[in-house]
């Protein structure tokens, strides 16, 4: 009876085991909102890689938008008020087309690259997006990715210190520049936010929240 109860708890602690170690593809999963694919008996790394690669080759289909080249009003428009000092209105161009992604990283999109969710509201659930994310944290999630989807990775880091060889020539993953973000947040319109006037429409804060 002893060895039997003894076999039983062996049998769910490794199940439990099991779980834990599939649980970045669970979350990946959820955080692209679609379904995990099945657990297999034995997991090992290059089973956890192998189930990644299609959910990430698959969001990657449809999760970015086109930002066309071109030439555009930014800063301080008209449609936009509270500006500071430093935000006045002038054009800049955007010299190549790029993509940009549809939403924010997600928490199990990040933990799914990753292995781990730094967010304070993880309770939130894998399709909210991840915060307490660094910079730093922000380039890395960047190469992994890239790394994960076959595509070279956009940064070089040493320490503190990142660098971007490349530049807009790199073909992987990276972060938006500051004029790349502002036309695609402003998606051909010129409103106080991104997508309305009305910040309750498209926005999560404090009074709302």
């Amino acid at each position: 009876f002893l060895q039997h109860l003894a076999a039983e708890a062996e049998r769910e602690v490794a199940e439990a085991r099991r779980v834990a170690a599939w649980a970045p593809v669970v979350a990946l999963a959820e955080g692209l909102g679609t379904k995990a694919p099945p657990m297999p008996e034995t997991i090992t790394d290059a089973a956890i890689q192998a189930a990644k690669v299609p959910l990430l080759e698959s969001w990657l289909e449809g999760a970015f938008v086109d930002v066309p080249a071109g030439t555009y009003e930014v800063g301080c428009t008209r449609g936009q008020s509270d500006c500071g000092t430093d935000e006045r209105r002038h054009k800049v161009r955007l010299t190549r087309a790029t993509q940009m992604a549809k939403t924010e990283v997600t928490q199990g999109l990040y933990q799914g690259v990753m292995g781990t969710n730094p967010s304070r509201f993880s309770e939130c659930g894998a399709s909210c997006p991840v915060e307490q994310v660094s910079w730093l944290d922000a380039v890395a999630f960047a190469n992994a990715l890239s790394e994960q989807l076959g595509l070279e990775a956009c940064y070089e880091r040493t320490g503190n210190t990142v660098t971007w060889p490349k530049g807009l020539d790199c073909t992987g993953l990276r972060l938006p520049t500051e004029h790349e973000w502002e036309v695609a947040a402003r998606a051909k319109t010129d409103l106080r936010y991104a997508g309305s006037n009305d910040l309750s429409a498209v926005g999560w804060f404090g009074e709302n929240s």
